[in-house]
């Protein structure tokens, strides 16, 4: 991988070897080799499909070097970026296993960020998951900590939701 991606640059499997490369450091446990080679990926291919994954293991390795607030940024950021990513579950669990570990303090996500998650999959037609995401606002605004804003834009969002699910009751 290594000769690849110093002999050639140019090749189509560039972005399939840097990744390879990162993650042999993983395997063998060299985790701040890891972490570097994975930052690394995700400078050099910042629009690649494989970012979610990238950055998931980029947070871990940084979780084993004892940077947690950098490997919670990370997993919060597939979480929040990629909902639909296979990753984004296993980065939410991170989290908690952080929080219940005493590393970082409790996450609790913005409504700003529940709504974008909620047009990400709004925008990907999975309006169920989109639904979910915005009934989370919904019950924050009883106990009026949404701005009218936030609320008026999922009230919108839901409705049409529904309706694009035929769910007309």
């Amino acid at each position: 991988y290594f000769k690849l991606k110093t002999e050639y640059p140019d090749s189509i499997f560039k972005e399939k070897a840097a990744l390879e490369y990162a993650d042999l450091y993983y395997i063998t446990e060299k985790y701040y080799s890891a972490e570097k080679n994975y930052s690394e990926f995700i400078t050099a291919f910042p629009a690649s499909a494989l970012l979610p994954y990238a950055k998931y293991q980029l947070a871990l390795c940084q979780e084993k070097n004892g940077k947690y607030q950098e490997a919670f940024s990370n997993y919060k950021s597939v979480w929040l970026n990629n909902p639909e990513n296979e990753y984004a579950k296993n980065a939410f669990d991170a989290i908690e296993s952080l929080v219940e570990k005493g590393l970082i303090t409790a996450f609790k996500a913005a409504n700003e960020e529940i709504y974008k998650r909620g047009e990400i999959f709004f925008n990907l037609y999975w309006y169920k998951n989109a639904i979910a995401e915005f009934n989370i606002i919904l019950d924050r605004a009883v106990s009026g900590n949404v701005s009218q804003s936030i609320y008026s834009k999922t009230l919108f969002k839901m409705g049409t939701s529904y309706f694009n699910l035929r769910d007309y009751a």
